[in-house]
């Protein structure tokens, strides 16, 4: 979405209007407009006429008041501190101006550091100037944010782009000078009439130049010319005076912008926080305020809407957990009491199950229920598996930790060998040792004791 930055002025004569995309760098020039207007113009009506779409939310909009009603004078300070300045400057101006200052909007710069302290900007505007100004404005709502003065308003617009230079502002009824120095507003002049001649207005411009740089102990500045008296043949003398021409890296359908309407794209790209604005005290914008509200109530509502949706679903699911946890418990009981009918609950119904399953686990390893190994398989194994013409008396038959030992009596050696033999074929039997192999004293028994290591993978039943 594009954020327009809109910059405008109302003269006598016409408004003139820049529409930017505030999200480019540099901003990207949208359009230039210009209108002729009379004392019996519609204002508001004209100027959204130009914008062609009500403003919108992200919009900005600046514009700034002419000179010549204003009192503006340099203030120096031991402090720096904003909220110090603002209280201080009202004190200070009203005893360098030769008036009533007591119905006027006060609004300073940001100091600056000088040798022996710091230097401050400060003005001090009518409140009739600013009330008439604004009231078409305020009656179309357009939210101006930014209302500022001629030309530290476009001084302040262009320092972003040239930290160093003389802003020559002859526009509009208007022959006004601003140093910047360093990326601050340092020095201005008020100009008194325009010549006509290019030859003789560049003779002039060179003059005051060499004035406010002289006064103010600031060395040569390249220039920036703006406005509807500059002409091609007017920036050629100058550069043949040995001045170098600064201009913003500002193009429309590629191509460079007309001197006339470098003043509203410099108020479109003008910064509050660098200049001063006037649209404070009762002036402030309370249409922006009650937009943003609007905005903040709508959200605040759609949230609040958001978290009770949101908090009903979880109850409401939670709910339903809590109704199938207790169905759950309510069916294992029902199947402990059919199971076990005659054991009592101690702990909780799923531990006991386990428990009883676990005692009924090892029953059947003892009895050889299943597939695992156990004395009782051990045992049909040797059966099966002992040859049917020998005669075996089992003496000991011992089976433990997966190993199996077994003793007793035979005829002779050969039955032994013989049964060790077959004992090997199952699958039950890891491995079968004949530990030990002895005739008795009466010579008519073979004694023998077999050591058997049960296999893990088990065997046929």
């Amino acid at each position: 979405m594009i954020q327009r930055k809109v910059g405008f002025e109302i003269t006598p004569t016409c408004i003139r209007m820049a529409i930017l995309d505030g999200k480019k760098n540099p901003p990207q020039v949208l359009a230039l407009l210009k209108r002729e207007i009379t004392p019996e113009s519609d204002i508001g009506a004209t100027l959204l006429e130009m914008l062609e779409q009500p403003p919108r939310f992200s919009d900005h909009f600046c514009t700034a008041l002419a000179w010549h009603k204003c009192f503006v004078r340099t203030l120096h300070f031991p402090f720096k501190d904003k909220n110090k300045i603002e209280a201080a400057a009202r004190i200070e101006l009203e005893s360098r101006v030769p008036s009533d200052i007591s119905e006027h909007i006060i609004a300073s710069t940001p100091a600056t550091r000088e040798e022996e302290g710091f230097a401050s900007i400060s003005v001090a505007v009518p409140d009739t100037h600013i009330a008439e100004t604004l009231a078409p404005l305020d009656q179309a709502r357009i939210p101006v944010q930014l209302l500022g003065l001629s030309p530290f308003t476009e001084a302040d617009g262009i320092l972003s782009r040239h930290q160093d230079a003389l802003l020559v502002k002859v526009h509009a009824g208007q022959f006004v000078l601003c140093s910047i120095v360093d990326g601050a507003i340092s020095a201005y002049k008020n100009c008194r009439g325009i010549p006509t001649d290019a030859t003789a207005l560049a003779q002039r411009i060179e003059q005051e130049a060499a004035l406010i740089w002289r006064s103010n102990n600031i060395e040569a500045q390249p220039l920036f010319l703006m406005g509807e008296h500059i002409t091609p043949e007017l920036e050629t003398q100058v550069q043949q005076r040995g001045h170098e021409l600064l201009r913003l890296p500002l193009t429309l359908e590629e191509k460079p912008l007309d001197p006339e309407f470098l003043p509203v794209c410099a108020l479109a790209m003008a910064r509050e926080e660098r200049s001063f604005n006037l649209r404070q005290g009762k002036f402030t914008l309370k249409g922006g305020w009650s937009s943003i509200k609007k905005h903040l109530y709508v959200g605040g509502t759609l949230l609040l809407l958001s978290a009770i949706i949101t908090g009903a679903t979880a109850i409401t699911t939670y709910r339903h957990k809590v109704e199938q946890v207790d169905a759950y418990k309510e069916q294992m009981n029902r199947v402990f009491r059919e199971t076990l009918p005659d054991t009592n609950v101690i702990v909780d119904i799923p531990r006991q199950i386990q428990a009883q399953l676990e005692q009924l686990k090892q029953r059947a390893a003892l009895l050889g229920v299943g597939d695992s190994a156990s004395p009782l398989t051990a045992l049909r194994e040797v059966s099966r598996l002992a040859p049917e013409d020998i005669t075996l008396d089992i003496k000991r038959f011992r089976y433990a930790d997966d190993s199996l030992d077994i003793s007793g009596d035979t005829t002779d050696f050969d039955s032994v060998n013989r049964l060790g033999e077959r004992l090997r074929q199952s699958p039950l039997f890891a491995s079968v040792r004949i530990f030990d192999a002895k005739m008795g004293l009466e010579g008519s028994k073979v004694s023998f004791r077999l050591q058997i290591n049960i296999s893990t993978a088990g065997g046929s039943q």
